[in-house]
């Protein structure tokens, strides 16, 4: 028996749309040979489910193909209904690697007086318009955040703004410009900042501030909830939070067991409803609402967080425990590869003999 491992999103190049890679035919060979075990998977980002599909189909993998398993990192990211046509674990790897590679020591802290603005990249609407309406009501200086702004991103950045002259948003991007943490972005992911700009916060960082404000990767209102590294990081470090995002992603860690807050917040969650920068606006009154009551609602905030960070700790063992750490290792790296025959029966028990047909509870 031999396994084989294939990165769909890069196999593809589904970064650009869907290219048929050369050498296709062998291996939709190897695939079709039911005596050779197939791992595909699609991490780190969601994908249109149809470009899934799309190239599962043209590398002939039937729904429960029982020698084909598809990893996809989307647990909290889609309703596992999208993708009931397809032989799938599930798999929230983004939420393992938050608590493998950080144990805070220090437990809930809410004598500070900051805010952490978990920002991001900040072409995304719902992150730069954020960072202007906090601007805009003179908050900047409640807050913590790092932007990493670079002039080939101004094009992306400035038609989220076209209401404010050039002279205005010249001194706004001057003014927000910062980096709290002193590291530079061209390191990449074995800093603190995941390449190229976006911005992942130290234990420490979060140890010095009081409460997070997150944008998350995606801002959809009925489409799917999107949860990544960013929520799970202000969970894991004890912080109350606000969501940036519509009601139906706070449904979603409500049905999780996640505490979000919500006798602490101006505007209710079933409020975060209309246009994209009403909801926005709403969040920022949350987040400095929450700032504000945090000592009135101290011992409450304290309960939640201590709760959430047991939820993600559960949460956590339980996909760790149905994932093979060799496979953790062999997903996020980039092009088709043979597993090494010392792992193969490991493996294959793993995925295929121990828990019984791929996709079952």
């Amino acid at each position: 028996m031999d396994i084989y491992y294939i990165n769909l999103i890069r196999y593809f190049n589904l970064y650009h749309g869907l290219t048929i890679p050369k050498g296709i035919e062998k291996l939709k060979a190897l695939i079709s040979d039911r005596n050779n075990k197939i791992i595909l998977s699609a991490v780190w980002e969601i994908w249109p489910h149809e470009k899934i599909l799309a190239a599962l189909e043209i590398l002939g993998v039937t729904p429960n193909q029982d020698n084909v398993v598809l990893l996809l990192d989307v647990y909290s990211y889609s309703e596992p209904n999208h993708w009931t046509e397809v032989n799938t674990i599930l798999y929230d790897s983004l939420l393992c690697r938050v608590h493998k590679s950080e144990n805070p020591e220090f437990g809930p802290n809410l004598d500070n007086d900051k805010v952490l603005f978990k920002l991001g990249t900040p072409y995304k609407k719902q992150r730069i318009f954020t960072l202007y309406e906090l601007y805009q009501q003179n908050a900047l200086d409640k807050c913590e955040w790092s932007l990493h702004y670079e002039s080939h991103l101004e094009d992306a950045v400035r038609c989220h703004l076209p209401n404010m002259s050039d002279d205005e948003y010249q001194k706004f991007i001057t003014t927000v410009t910062k980096n709290i943490d002193a590291v530079s972005p061209e390191f990449g992911i074995s800093t603190t900042n995941f390449y190229p700009i976006a911005f992942n916060p130290t234990a420490e960082i979060y140890a010095n501030t009081a409460v997070s404000l997150v944008t998350e990767t995606t801002f959809h209102p009925e489409l799917y909830w999107f949860i990544t590294e960013k929520t799970w990081k202000a969970i894991n470090n004890f912080h109350p939070f606000v969501l940036l995002d519509h009601k139906r992603t706070y449904e979603y860690l409500h049905s999780l067991g996640i505490d979000t807050f919500q006798y602490a917040m101006k505007h209710p969650y079933e409020t975060l409803v209309g246009p994209e920068e009403d909801v926005i606006r709403m969040c920022v009154d949350n987040v400095l609402h929450l700032l504000s009551n945090k000592d009135l609602y101290r011992e409450e905030l304290t309960k939640s967080v201590i709760n959430n960070k047991k939820v993600f700790t559960d949460l956590a063992n339980m996909y760790n425990s149905k994932v093979n750490p060799y496979i953790e290792d062999l997903i996020w790296n980039h092009s088709l590869q043979k597993v090494s025959v010392d792992h193969s029966v490991e493996v294959y028990e793993k995925l295929w003999g121990k828990y019984g047909a791929v996709g079952e509870d």
